[in-house]
């Protein structure tokens, strides 16, 4: 069970820092146009 849960943690994690990454690059976008 433990690991499951690492597992779901790990994935809901990288979920947050791709959403993260996306908004820190169309914020980028926006400034350099």
């Amino acid at each position: 069970m433990r690991d499951e849960a690492d597992y779901f943690g790990e994935v809901g994690a990288g979920k947050v820092e791709a959403g993260l990454m996306k908004l820190v690059t169309r914020l980028v976008d926006e400034r350099t146009k």
